[in-house]
């Protein structure tokens, strides 16, 4: 049965590639809106239990999505080139949003839902993560070894050579950051200064998510 379907399913594949090709070949050029539907990870989208509004990245027009509950609407904010994640910290009511091509971070205020300001990181920033108790975030730069501290409160940076983050899970009860990376083989664990204060090994290479 399932050498009768893995068939089936490869005739299909090959018809289908078949027939894009064939659209493609006799389609007419047509001019096209860039794709909103870009959202390829959680960490493109969050929500902000306390004001009911959902944030989400929307990369084809370098803005973040709003929606309200309360107010049944949408509406965009633009923030810097390319932005592909973000993060909220409900008690300070900011949303940061790391806009990869600027090398920064957008403050958005949300109370307004406006932009309060924007922070340099380094190249090529990529994802993020908040500890709402001490109002500080984390920003892992892709290619880079460098993570970025940013002072939540003043808008200040510093930098670790902690490695490169695909992913950033915050303990505020002990104050901790764990970091993995796509490249990588161990968990790091940083803490608030930053400083790496401990790095566990995983077995091996690719590691993706954390919780």
């Amino acid at each position: 049965i399932y050498n009768k379907y893995r068939k089936l399913a490869e005739k299909i594949f090959v018809v289908a590639i078949v027939l894009g090709v064939s659209t493609t070949a006799w389609a007419k050029p047509q001019a096209t809106e860039p794709s909103t539907s870009l959202l390829n990870a959680t960490r493109a989208i969050a929500f902000n239990a306390k004001t009911g509004k959902v944030y989400a990245v929307d990369r084809a027009h370098d803005a973040v999505s709003v929606f309200d509950r309360e107010k049944a609407a949408a509406t965009s904010v633009k923030v810097g080139k390319d932005p592909v994640a973000l993060a909220i910290n409900e008690t300070t009511n900011r949303i940061f949003v790391a806009n990869n091509s600027d090398g920064s971070v957008s403050v958005i205020d949300g109370a307004n839902d406006s932009v309060a300001a924007t922070v340099k990181v380094g190249a090529l920033p990529y994802v993020l993560a908040v500890n709402p108790v001490t109002n500080k975030v984390f920003v892992s730069n892709t290619f880079s070894d460098a993570i970025t501290l940013i002072d939540g409160a003043t808008n200040s940076t510093s930098t670790i050579k902690a490695g490169s983050a695909d992913s950033i899970v915050i303990d505020t009860k002990r104050d901790r950051a764990y970091l993995i990376g796509w490249e990588g083989t161990s968990l790091t664990v940083l803490d608030s200064k930053p400083t790496i204060i401990g790095k566990i090994k995983m077995g091996g290479m690719h590691l993706w998510g954390m919780a």
